[in-house]
Parts: structure tokens; sequence; C-alpha cells
């Protein structure tokens, strides 16, 4: 694992998932993944950042593989 494949708190806020209480809540509750421990800071791991956001929506992995939701 490099450091390109972990994510700081920042870069989730970034990305939309949340902003940094609601994670903390949701990491608290078993409902986000936990960070794994670099120096002294927080990171997470992409692929089970990826794998959550999976589990959260199934139907948008099909989605995106047929170009998206159509009118």
């Amino acid at each position: 694992m490099t450091l390109k494949t972990l994510l700081t708190i920042q870069e989730l806020e970034e990305m939309g998932i949340a902003k940094r209480t609601k994670i903390y809540y949701m990491m608290k509750r078993g409902n986000f993944p936990k960070p794994l421990k670099y120096d002294r800071t927080n990171r997470w791991a992409r692929e089970d950042v990826q794998a959550w956001l999976d589990k959260q929506n199934p139907n948008r992995k099909q989605e995106a593989q047929h170009g998206g939701l159509t009118a």
C-alpha cells in the first residue's frame, strides 16, 4: 500500500463523502471504515472507502457501467 492509496480526512471531505464530524460519527457507530494510523494521523485505504461507497448504493456501480441514469 502506498501513500497515494491512503486518503486523509481532508481528501474524504473534498470527495464529498461527508464533513469531518460526520465521518467520525459514522466511524463511532460502525458505519464507516476504520482509519489506519500513519504519522500520528488517520488515513483511510482508498479500497475500503470505495467498498463502503459501493455498499451505500449498490445500483451506482451498474448505473456507471450503463452510462448513468436515463430520462
